[in-house]
Order: structure tokens, then C-alpha cells, then sequence
């Protein structure tokens, strides 16, 4: 991927390889040379290392069997596994675009140990560089005793492992407090994940109690109680059919007249859904996204620790989601035990999981687009949610692109800031 940028005064190129997320400074001539001339008069060891980063290829190079070879190896990785797990489906908030039915479901105690006796067997099995957690459902700290028992169990046995062992948790916030907190702290809790839809007006209209009534100002104070406990970040929904992302920025100021220490904030539209919801419009134009980042980027907020992505978790082979029974599901987007594709009782249906794992995606993603290795096909639960079929893409080709782009002049600003140059966006 190409992204023209200013570098001193001179035009110049971002070269981004999406496979080996390699990024490459050029002076824009020497590019342009490099192209039409080919290698010819070149110097040889900047062939080497372009080559070194697949930039370059060699001549007659099957590039399609090229991604598949890098997407096998990536989708049966278990050097870092993961898993979502699901502690209720209870929801004490009647968001107005929630993803899923209202569904009154608690995990157990029983089930969740049978949950880490199979997930941990899986752990021991792969001895993986790390593993990576996140709690949610529909309210996590709806049912926190249970997630605590849970993680307690998976942080001592990483412990005792020698591996390197992260919790996540996404909550609404309304139930969070310092006691708890500390509990999950004390066994790997490394951030809390909260939802926000803006500033009060916004969010409470959008995100109200199950009884009704505002939850902004009850979000605030218990994000402030815990403040510089565990890092917290702000996950900021917005309707790109509405103006209302105008307004969004003034959640910032919030957070200092609250006292929170928030460490992250990212921006996500909101999604269209198989149920009756009125938001449709899904990304809509991605200048609002790109606006957003801008001023969280210059009030301190970094926006990108990896390359903007569309690539779906059900796609990898180490990325579990145990529902609230047991079933292993591919999306905590779905209902309870919907697509479940096997039980931690009885294990994983593998002929369910390769089909599962292997979609076929139409010629065009294979052939044509170059976008495919940070986007395989897109989100399974969108492809659903739009077309009636998981195992159906979901395109977000032009969007991702621009967001590509603001992430290469973004590490291209910060790489060349470091050493006192300056770059100008071109």
C-alpha cells in the first residue's frame, strides 16, 4: 500500500506491506524509478531488504498461494491464545442498539470451572507465549463473583506455567466499584473496557437504565472511584446518521471534571443488527471516524496500537468464546449457544470447526484486493447481521483504506518525530 506524504519539504512515499506490516520510507522519485525501471542501477542492498519485506517479490510469485500459506500459519498460531467469556446475558441497561436479544442467563460456578478445565487443558496442551482474556456478556459485573473464581483459577495456573497471563473486562459501568477491582487486579486485570455513547445528553438517551433514567452521571463517579486503579478505556459509540459526533469530544472534558485517568479512548459507529433497531447506517462516511481520532490524538489520547483491522476472531483457531452454558460459540455477538461449535464437556466438533474456519471468500477478495490479509473476509457477525450468513463477507474496502492511510502518516509523523523531522500530510 502506497500513501504519499511530505518529508522535508519534498515529496516522498509510505510504503505499507499488509502481510509483514512492514513500513517503508521512499523519496517519492527513487520510488517511481524503482517501479519503471525495475532493480537495474540500484543498490543492491536496498533491494535486499525491500525484498526482505516483501515489497518486493520475485518474478512469477503465485501471491495468492503466498497469502494462503501466511493465513494458515496465522489462523492455527497458538502462540498467543484468547478467549471471550460470557458471564451473563442479564443486562441492567436497555441500550438502544443493543447486538443481542434480552436474554436472562447466568454462568454458574460449576460451569465456569468446567469451562477452565477444558480451556486450561488446551493452555497446558499448547504452552502459547501468552494468553489473553476478556469478560463480558451483557453486563459482566452483573455476575463478577463468578468471573472472579474464573480468572483466579486461569491467572495461578499462567502463573505456575511461566506464562504471561491478561484480563480484560467490558462493562456499561453503572455496577463497577473499587473492591472489586482490586479483587480482578489482584489476578490479572490489566484494563476495563467501558461503553460510552458521549456526553451525558447523548449517552443517557441512547444508553438509559432497564427502569429508565440517565446512567452518565452514576458512570462517571464509579470510573472516578477506581481511577489510576487499572488503566480504563473509553469505548465511544456513535450513529454516523446523526450529528450527534459533534458533540462527542465534550466527553473529554467530563473526564477531568470527574477526575477519571482515562488511558485509552476508541471510536466505534454503531452496527447494524438482526433485530428492529433504527441504526443502519453502520460506518457511514469515515471522515467522522477520522475526526474523532484527530482530537482524541490531540488531547494525548494515541489512537493506533496496531494497524486498523477487519478481520474477524471467529477466523482463528485459538480465539475461544465460552458462552454462559458452556458451548463454544465463534462470536459473543450471537444467542445463547447459537452456532456453537462445540462443549466444554465434550470437546470441539472439528467437522463443525473447519467448516467454520475454512469460508470461502468470493475471487475478488483472493485476486483483486490488497486489503485482504488486514481484513479475510471482515466481520462474520456484520455478514450475519446484513446478509443472513456467517459464513458470508462483509466489505469494508474503502473505509479500511482511509484508515490504513491515517495509521501509516500517523507512525510515519511519530517514527520521523523522533528524530526531529517533520512530516506534512499530502
Amino acid at each position: 500500500m502506497e500513501v504519499p506524504i511530505i518529508l522535508g519539504g519534498k515529496e516522498s512515499t509510505a510504503l505499507y506491506h499488509t502481510v509483514s506490516g512492514a513500513l517503508l520510507l521512499f523519496a517519492r522519485d527513487d520510488w517511481t524509478v524503482l517501479l519503471h525501471d525495475g532493480a537495474i542501477g540500484c543498490d543492491p542492498a536496498m533491494i535486499e531488504h525491500l525484498c526482505r519485506q516483501g515489497i518486493l517479490v520475485a518474478e512469477g510469485t503465485d501471491e495468492t498461494v503466498v497469502y494462503e500459506n501466511w493465513k494458515l500459519q496465522h489462523v492455527y498460531s497458538p502462540s498467543t491464545i484468547k478467549s471471550k467469556m460470557i458471564v451473563t446475558r442479564r443486562c441492567n441497561m436497555r441500550c438502544k442498539y443493543c447486538l443481542i436479544d434480552k436474554e436472562a442467563r447466568d454462568m454458574r460456578s460449576e460451569v465456569a470451572r468446567e469451562i477452565d478445565k477444558f480451556y486450561l487443558g488446551v493452555i497446558r496442551e499448547a504452552h502459547p507465549h501468552m494468553v489473553s482474556d476478556e469478560a463480558g456478556g451483557a453486563e459482566t459485573m452483573l455476575n463478577a463473583e463468578v468471573l472472579i473464581e474464573s480468572a483466579t483459577r486461569r491467572f495461578y495456573f499462567c502463573e505456575g506455567s511461566g506464562i504471561p497471563y491478561d484480563l480484560s473486562m467490558v462493562t456499561n459501568g453503572t455496577l463497577v466499584n473499587r473492591p472489586t477491582i482490586e479483587r480482578l487486579a489482584a489476578v490479572g486485570l490489566k484494563m476495563i473496557r467501558v461503553s460510552v455513547a458521549g456526553p451525558a445528553r447523548i449517552h443517557d438517551a441512547l444508553r438509559p437504565f432497564r427502569k429508565g433514567g440517565g446512567t452518565y452521571e452514576t458512570i462517571m463517579r464509579n470510573l472516578a472511584e477506581i481511577s489510576g486503579l487499572v488503566p480504563i478505556m473509553i469505548e465511544c459509540q456513535y450513529d454516523s446518521a446523526s450529528k450527534d459526533h459533534e458533540a462527542l469530544p465534550e466527553m473529554f472534558d467530563d473526564f477531568d471534571r470527574y477526575g477519571v485517568a482515562v488511558d485509552k479512548v476508541r471510536f466505534c459507529p454503531i452496527l447494524p443488527t438482526r433485530t428492529d433497531s433504527p441504526f443502519q447506517s453502520g460506518i457511514g462516511d469515515p471522515e467522522i471516524y477520522l475526526h474523532l481520532t484527530t482530537d482524541a490524538r490531540k488531547r494525548g489520547y494515541s489512537q493506533f496500537d496496531a494497524p486498523p483491522s477487519n478481520r474477524c476472531a471467529a477466523d482463528f483457531r485459538y480465539h475461544y468464546v465460552f458462552d454462559t452454558g458452556g458451548e463454544i460459540i465463534p462470536c459473543p455477538g450471537l444467542q445463547g449457544g447459537e452456532l456453537a461449535y462445540g462443549d466444554v464437556r465434550t470437546g470441539v466438533d472439528f467437522t463443525a470447526e473447519s467448516q467454520l474456519l475454512m469460508r470461502k471468500l468470493p475471487d475478488k477478495c483472493l485476486h483483486e484486493c490488497g486489503l485482504l490479509p488486514v481484513c479475510m473476509g471482515g466481520c462474520r457477525q456484520q455478514a450475519l447481521a446484513t446478509r443472513g450468513d456467517f459464513n458470508g463477507t462483509d466489505c469494508r474496502h474503502d473505509s479500511l483504506r482511509i484508515f490504513l492511510e491515517s495509521y501509516i502518516r500517523e507512525k510515519a509523523e511519530e517514527t520521523l518525530a523522533s528524530r526531529g523531522e517533520e512530516v506534512t500530510r499530502g
